[in-house]
């Protein structure tokens, strides 16, 4: 890599409903949120349930690989990181395989279903130290709740007692 050319993180999305979408605007749309910044990303493959759906998202987005076997992505060299935007019940498995490949991983809420589970993804990132473990937390960066916590954190709105 020469001096001046920047590092792209290449994005493996599984999933492709309302988080799924978000994710992909969310990556696309960095450079309009926080200008130059000193890497790029690019979400280059897509797992739905269907290969038409599949195909279509590469089509629409400009993404290289469309598949319905998460494994396709998981196992590529040509992805550095899992985007995990399936419903919740699959994360576990699919955790375990992507941290057992090396990869690093973003999981849309939560991780797993227990905190066992959990507690033994992240003890599974941790022993096998090749990526990172990270989870999604779509709205703690948005303005409205960044203000209301700036609010409640003052005492501007006087004690909580339900959200």
């Amino acid at each position: 890599m020469e001096q001046n050319e920047k590092k792209t993180i290449r994005i493996g999305l599984l999933g492709f409903g309302a988080m799924g979408r978000t994710h992909t605007w969310a990556v696309q749309n960095l450079p309009f949120f926080y200008g130059e910044l000193p890497f790029a990303c690019e979400v280059v493959g897509v797992c739905t349930t269907t290969q038409e759906k599949s195909e279509r998202v590469a089509r629409e987005f400009g993404m290289k690989i469309a598949t319905t076997n998460e494994d396709d992505l998981i196992n590529s060299p040509e992805i550095d990181v899992i985007d995990v935007c399936t419903p919740n019940v699959y994360h576990y498995e699919t955790l375990k395989k992507a941290i057992a490949a090396g990869k690093s991983v973003l999981c849309e809420k939560p991780f797993a279903l227990t905190r066992e589970d959990v507690t033994a993804m992240v003890r599974a990132a941790n022993k096998e130290g090749n990526g990172k473990l990270m989870v999604g937390q779509v709205c703690r960066y948005n303005p409205g709740f960044m203000k209301a916590k700036e609010l409640i954190d003052s005492g501007a709105i006087g004690e909580l007692y339900y959200v």
